[in-house]
């Protein structure tokens, strides 16, 4: 969105919020700040998850480093597989140690 615009995004979450759509935000290279904010504020909102790709990935340019202290890197593929299983069955679904290309933090 557009400077100024932020608000009429943020309720346009709180409407899909409203109407059961949980937002699954997916951070990808060329994000910024400021997109990357808003994604995470969707899946706040919403009650999805923020997702990023990170170099591991070989997709596309580089990524930013991710702003969190601790995560774990996956494939994309399984981590779209546990992420929509864990909406489907309504808890969280965590990758086996097979599946873990990297830990930080």
């Amino acid at each position: 969105p557009k400077p100024g615009t932020y608000d009429l995004t943020v309720n346009a979450a709180k409407t899909a919020r409203s109407k059961g759509i949980t937002i699954l935000g997916l951070a990808a290279s060329g994000v910024d700040d400021a997109a990357e904010y808003l994604l995470r504020v969707f899946a706040a909102v919403t009650g999805g998850r923020h997702l990023f790709l990170t170099d591991d990935s070989g997709i596309g340019g580089s990524h930013q480093e991710p702003k969190i202290q601790c995560y774990q890197v996956t494939r994309l593929d399984a981590l779209l597989v546990r992420v929509l299983k864990s909406q489907l069955v309504g808890e969280r679904v965590e990758p086996t140690p097979q599946e873990i290309i990297r830990e930080v933090g």
